[in-house]
Order: structure tokens, then sequence, then C-alpha cells
């Protein structure tokens, strides 16, 4: 058995090396910490963190204010005209009740073919429900 047959053979080998490894990791380790505690700390974009630490900090407080103040009460006001989709949506049922199909109600009032839909599902659900409720309360 020659020497380097002997070296590769030994116990004690797989041990040294993770040993060896392991003081490599650590002396990078510690030179990585050297080197950032010498440097300042800085943002991406040139600044000090610290501040931009303190201008978030003021910007929250801004925040924390308005939240604490009382919001203004809603004013809520109905002109008493209804709403154009009122009578959008009137004049669907309307040609709907005569018997024209949702394609050609929506070409004929310049509307998409999915909204007369919605309308027309929602007239329904409306009627059902108002007729089960009739028919609960007999």
């Amino acid at each position: 058995m020659n020497m380097v047959d002997h070296i590769l053979l030994s116990p004690g080998l797989p041990s040294m090396v993770l040993a060896a490894g392991l003081i490599v990791c650590i002396v990078l380790f510690l030179s990585i910490k050297v080197d950032l505690h010498r440097r300042p700390a800085v943002s991406p974009h040139g600044e000090r963190i610290e501040q931009t630490v303190d201008s978030l900090s003021a910007a929250f407080e801004q925040i924390r204010e308005r939240l604490d103040e009382p919001a203004p009460a809603p004013t809520v006001t109905w002109s008493g005209t209804p709403a154009v989709n009122l009578t959008r949506r009137g004049q669907v049922l309307r040609l709907f009740r005569r018997g024209d199909s949702p394609r050609q109600i929506a070409s004929s009032l310049g509307m998409r073919k999915g909204e007369v839909d919605l309308i027309v599902k929602v007239h329904q659900m409306a009627l059902n429900r108002s007729n089960s409720a009739a028919g609960g309360a007999i």
C-alpha cells in the first residue's frame, strides 16, 4: 500500500475535511460581519437607513393623526327624477315581455347582451321572491 492509498483510506480524513470547511466558513462569516460594521448603512437611493426610518416614522404619524380625526357625515341628496338606468331597465323588461330575445333587445337599445340577461335575471328573481313571500303569507 502506497502513501496516497493510506491517506485516502484513513478513518480520520472525513472529519479533518469537515473541520477545515467549518473553520473556513467561520472565518468568512466573521470577515463579512466586520466589513458590514465598517460600512455605513445606505439605501439603494443613497440615503442613510436612519434617515429613511425617520421619514417613514413621520409619515406614519401623520397617517395615524388623520385616522384619529372624525370623518364627516356623508351627505346624500336625491333629485327625485328616475335615473337613466331605471328607464333603460323598463325598456328592457317591456321588450322582454313582448317576446323579443335578449340579443334583439341588446341591439335595439344599444346595450350588451350580458347587461340585458342580467336585468332579466334580476327581475325574474325579484318576481320569484315576491311570489314565494306572498305564498307564505296566505
